[in-house]
């Protein structure tokens, strides 16, 4: 019921030095989000397999977010570029093992361990990825 629900916690999916700077200075050649948004925008949330941990795409700062799940709460743990344009989605996969980002601008699917680290397997597609789902 919409009436009765609360907020309990509110959290930006860019780090702190960030939201403090001019956003051109940390946008991305991206025109929309240069010119006509201004900002950096969410495009997606997702739970870890194992319910612990929250990612977070970043349109415009072209980063993914990780959030540690404890106690209803969320906190940010770290911030890491998708090494591509415009992360238009990110998949997850359901095992845990691996994240994958889809770089709308640049083409590319990076290739992430849930940590953040880089996995090593990157593909340009030629075209412009939007959306991952596992057959």
């Amino acid at each position: 019921d919409l009436e009765t629900m609360t907020s309990v916690q509110r959290v930006s999916t860019l780090p702190a030095d960030v939201l403090s700077m001019n956003p051109s200075d940390y946008l991305s050649g991206n025109p929309f989000f240069c010119e006509k948004v201004g900002a950096s925008a969410c495009s997606g949330l997702k739970l870890a397999p194992n319910g612990k941990k929250l990612y977070g795409s970043n349109r415009g700062h072209d980063s993914l977010s990780l959030f540690d799940l404890k106690d209803g709460r969320v906190s940010l743990e770290t911030v890491f570029s998708t090494r591509g344009q415009t992360p238009r989605d990110f998949y997850v996969d359901a095992e845990g093992r691996f994240v994958v980002a889809l770089n709308q601008d640049s083409g590319s699917l990076v290739t992430f361990m849930p940590s953040g680290q880089e996995a090593g397997v990157d593909f340009q597609t030629g075209y412009a990825p939007v959306c991952m789902i596992a057959l």
